[in-house]
C-alpha cells in the first residue's frame, strides 16, 4: 500500500506491476486477505472529519451534573478536542521527573499565599517593609516550602545544581512579586484580607450553579488567589486578585 499512497500524493497513476499486485490481493482465495486489502485501500480516500458527540455519549462521559472550573472552561473554548481527551477520556501524559510551567505556577501561588498570611499574622505594614525585610521573609517562606515539602512537590528543586540554580531564580521572582505588592500598598490603603479562598461543592463558599436544561446542570468551582479589603466611610470594599505567572495581554474598554 505504500506505493498506492505515494502515487496518490504525486498525482500519478499506479504502475502496472503494483496494479497487478492489488488485483491478486483483491481476488485472493482467502476472504480475510480480501477484506484486509479493501480496508487498506479505503484508507487512501479517508478524511478525518470531526463530528459532534451524540448526546448519549456526552452524558456517559460527563454525566448530567457537570462540575467544572474557570480554567477548564478556558481549556474547552481554546481547544474542545483537547478538553475531550483530557476530561472526557481522562488521558494523561506520562509523568516525567522535570519541572513544568504548572509546577512553577503552583510554587508562585503558594509562596504568595504564605507571604500574605505571614503579613497578616505578624501584623506587618506591607508598605513600610524594606527590601531587606521582604527578602528575609520571602527566603524564610520559600525555604520552608521546599525543605518541609511533605508531598515531595518541590523535591526536584534539590535534585541537581541546575535545579538549585532554578530554585534561586524562582525565589528571586517571588521577591520581585512581593516588591510589586509593596509598591501597590504604598498607593492604596487596600490590604490583603484572605488568600486561597475556595468556592464550590463542599467548600465554605458556594459556587456558581446554572440549569442548562431540565436534565443538565453546570456547577463552577475554583479558588480565588487573594481578596483585598478597604474600608471607606464605614463601608467595606473588596477587590479580587488573580495571580498570573505567564505573559497575559489585558485589554481595557479604552483599548489600552
Amino acid at each position: 500500500m505504500p506505493a498506492s499512497l505515494a502515487s496518490k500524493k504525486a498525482g500519478l497513476p499506479l504502475s502496472s506491476d503494483w496494479q497487478q499486485v492489488q488485483t491478486v490481493l483483491l481476488n485472493a482465495p482467502d476472504q480475510g486477505l480480501q477484506q484486509l486489502t479493501k480496508r487498506l485501500l479505503a484508507s487512501l480516500q479517508y478524511k478525518n472529519e470531526p463530528e459532534n458527540l451524540r448526546p448519549e455519549i456526552v452524558t456517559a462521559l460527563y454525566g448530567t451534573n457537570l462540575t467544572t472550573s474557570i480554567s477548564k472552561l478556558e481549556d474547552f473554548y481554546q481547544n474542545p478536542y483537547e478538553y475531550f481527551l483530557k476530561y472526557g477520556l481522562q488521558l494523561r501524559e506520562r509523568s516525567e521527573f522535570e519541572i513544568s510551567p504548572t509546577d512553577t505556577g503552583q510554587f508562585f501561588h503558594e509562596a504568595l499565599d504564605q507571604f500574605s498570611k505571614a503579613v497578616r499574622e505578624q501584623r506587618l505594614d506591607l508598605a513600610a517593609l524594606s527590601d531587606a525585610d521582604l527578602s528575609e521573609l520571602v527566603l524564610e517562606i520559600t525555604t520552608k516550602m521546599i525543605e518541609q515539602d511533605v508531598n515531595y512537590q518541590y523535591e526536584i528543586l534539590k535534585s541537581s545544581q541546575r535545579m538549585k540554580y532554578l530554585q534561586s531564580q524562582l525565589i528571586q521572582t517571588v521577591q520581585e512579586m512581593v516588591q510589586t505588592m509593596r509598591t501597590q500598598a504604598s498607593y492604596t490603603p487596600a490590604r490583603p484580607a484572605v488568600s486561597e479562598v475556595a468556592f464550590g461543592p463542599g467548600q465554605p463558599y458556594a459556587g456558581l450553579h446554572y440549569d442548562l436544561d431540565k436534565q443538565h446542570q453546570l456547577n463552577v468551582q475554583g479558588r480565588i488567589d487573594r481578596i483585598d479589603r478597604i474600608k471607606v466611610a464605614d463601608h467595606d470594599y473588596l477587590g479580587v486578585v488573580d495571580y498570573k505567572s505567564g505573559n497575559k495581554k489585558i485589554r481595557t474598554q479604552c483599548g489600552l
